[in-house]
């Protein structure tokens, strides 16, 4: 399509999707400066937020809550409070990533759960990003049962992870790996190993090296 049209800012996104969850870093940052260079020549468009929302997601995968942060701060003030949108969730739902690193974990649990409430006409939870907010949701909650949250609990966080481990294989494996922190908080050694050997597994078979390397580590940790 013509440079900058619907058609090609929405290829873009697609291809940031792709890379992101490939977790092909160098890949991901050629794709992002590409979407920049549409983005600034172009009017404001529905799909501009998405540059942002990757702008988080990229940040995270570099280690750099702090940015991230700023970028979702960004983003949250570009859609009317009092227009609920699947856009408007999406907002919601990666500013309360970089919560997940640095900041205030129950805050944003509170946040991202309100906001799946309030945009339950569009369906959140069954999206091609729900095993991504599942996994968010997964982890929110076992930073709340490590704090004494009377809501947060082991079964719940592993009732997270099952329905993941189900979904398309989009951020899933942070859900499993939430569970084993969960089992490993009371003591669970050798179910935490299991959640642990699954997410790593789920990661191998649709080789994502970042979540490979991560359930790896923490199996040898434990």
């Amino acid at each position: 399509g013509q440079r900058g049209s619907f058609e090609h800012q929405f290829t873009l996104v697609q291809r940031l999707q792709v890379d992101r969850h490939r977790q092909n870093t160098a890949a991901f940052a050629r794709t992002l400066e590409a979407f920049r260079r549409v983005a600034s020549e172009v009017e404001d468009s529905a799909l501009n937020c998405h540059l942002t929302f990757h702008e988080v997601a990229y940040a995270l995968m570099r280690g750099r809550p702090d940015q991230a942060h700023r970028y979702a701060a960004s983003v949250l003030t570009t859609w009317p409070q009092d227009e609920p949108s699947y856009q408007r969730f999406l907002a919601h739902f990666f500013a309360s990533m970089p919560h997940l690193y640095e900041g205030d974990p129950l805050a944003a649990r509170v946040q991202l759960r309100d906001a799946i409430r309030d945009h339950a006409r569009f369906l959140p939870m069954h999206t091609m990003l729900a095993a991504d907010l599942v996994g968010v949701l997964a982890l929110l909650d076992a930073h709340a049962l490590r704090r004494g949250v009377r809501d947060a609990s082991r079964s719940g966080i592993e009732r997270l992870a099952r329905r993941a481990s189900k979904m398309v294989p989009l951020g899933r494996h942070l859900a499993l790996r939430a569970a084993a922190y969960a089992c490993l908080g009371e003591g669970r050694r050798a179910r935490a190993l299991d959640w642990l050997t699954q997410a790593e597994q789920l990661a191998r078979d649709v080789a994502q090296p970042i979540d490979i390397a991560i359930a790896r580590y923490q199996r040898g940790a434990i």
